[in-house]
């Protein structure tokens, strides 16, 4: 399958009602904007309680008022914090899930905070925020509540060097580029297939690492499961990324496992990357985008 390049977009963030999650947001969203230098975007989903149902123009016209409060407050706070970022706002009618969907088509990056370990789990196996991880047009970050953007530590990429995600190398390539971050390149695989995977890991990132010759890259191959591998390789890292298929409806394996187990363990960011999209923002190179890769579980 061919590789979809997409123009630059803004960061977008989703912002709910919840202070806290809105600063977290915010503050992840305003540093991966000015890494990418794009603008912020920011979407409030404003549910009506019965969806298809008919509704009075009063109600509709407070449920608008109702985002579009929420989302001044975030914008004002986002020009506080980032005075050189343009802020743009975007107060939707609908389900979280159905807007958030929608916006990716028109994001270079997805910045949702996860609330807890219980949210996490279903941000993969519930109808709501299944939909925006296996559906996203651009990457999705899943960022834990209450923390900070890392400057130090690796960036990780958890590879399947069997199956090929220009996009997941890509991101976790421009991002240790454009951080100053050392990357980890790590693969799981059975019992009794280290040098087999090892020598296929060095194959599939050869051609960006002779385009990311600035990235200090670490090849890390490991027997073992892939959720346990990746929840090793996030203790200090500040950020692991994975590699997805789009889907629409069928139920892929990194659902089942590896993105489920990672987000309701580890204390970074994880991000999930549509394999067969890049963003110009992340200036693919264009000799790896010809090279046989391969991530992600």
């Amino acid at each position: 399958m061919g590789t979809t390049v997409r123009a630059p977009h803004p960061v977008t963030v989703g912002i709910d009602s919840s202070p806290s999650r809105t600063e977290t947001g915010l503050r992840y969203g305003i540093a991966q904007a000015r890494m990418l230098d794009v603008p912020l975007a920011l979407v409030h989903a404003s549910a009506l309680p019965f969806e298809g149902a008919t509704f009075t123009p009063y109600e509709v016209k407070a449920a608008r008022e109702e985002a579009t409060e929420v989302l001044e407050r975030a914008a004002m706070r986002a020009r506080y914090l980032a005075p050189d970022l343009r802020v743009t706002v975007r107060p939707v009618l609908g389900s979280a899930p159905v807007a958030l969907e929608s916006v990716s088509k028109e994001s270079s990056l997805l910045v949702v905070v996860r609330r807890d370990a219980g949210v996490a789990d279903r941000l993969l196996t519930g109808s709501t925020s299944s939909r925006i991880a296996t559906r996203a047009s651009c990457p999705v970050m899943v960022v834990p509540c209450d923390t900070e953007p890392s400057k130090r530590g690796p960036v990780v990429v958890a590879i399947d060097a069997d199956s090929p995600s220009h996009g997941a190398l890509t991101f976790a390539f421009a991002t240790a580029r454009r951080a100053g971050a050392d990357l980890v390149v790590l693969h799981a695989t059975a019992r009794g297939g280290f040098e087999q995977g090892r020598r296929a890991v060095g194959e599939t990132i050869a051609g960006w690492r002779e385009d990311y010759p600035e990235v200090e890259v670490t090849t890390r191959t490991v027997e073992a499961t892939a959720p346990a591998a990746c929840a090793d390789a996030t203790q200090g890292a500040r950020l692991l990324v994975l590699g997805r298929h789009r889907t629409t409806g069928r139920r892929l394996p990194w659902t089942r496992s590896v993105a489920k187990a990672v987000l309701a363990q580890t204390t970074c960011p994880v991000v999930t990357v549509p394999h067969d999209e890049i963003d110009l923002a992340y200036h693919p190179r264009p000799r790896a985008m010809q090279a046989p890769v391969g991530p992600v579980y």
